[in-house]
């Protein structure tokens, strides 16, 4: 991996940062940083940092996305674009980080810092 973009990926069973298949954390740095879930089971947790952090949701479309997503701040809106990419906005059109969470099945995903999340 270069030091400028990396991907790394959430998952119970991949995760360096595994506790027994409960938790994991993915914690990037201060560039561009993109990061797979895998939904399994227990909590993960994703907190970006300085750049334009993403998360790659592979295995979810927009209407599902929507159906599971709870932002944690209800002023932004949440846009998907065609080619799957989803950014949050404020009332102002200005993109902002965003925070929140994601359930799948017995799987759920705790994200803040996050700046976009990339669909299938």
């Amino acid at each position: 991996m270069n030091d400028q973009n990396k991907t790394s990926q959430i998952h119970n069973d991949a995760c360096g940062t595994n506790l027994g298949g409960a938790v994991d954390r993915a914690l990037p740095g201060a560039v561009h940083d993109g990061f797979i879930w895998l939904p399994a089971n227990g909590n993960d947790h994703f907190y970006g940092e300085v750049g334009q952090d993403t998360l790659y949701l592979p295995t979810l479309d927009a209407t599902r996305l929507r159906a599971l997503l709870t932002l944690y701040d209800a002023s932004l809106a949440m846009h998907i674009n065609l080619q799957g990419r989803a950014q949050f906005f404020d009332q102002g059109g200005l993109q902002h980080s965003s925070g929140g969470e994601l359930r799948i099945g017995g799987a759920k995903l705790i994200f803040f810092g996050l700046r976009a999340i990339q669909l299938g």
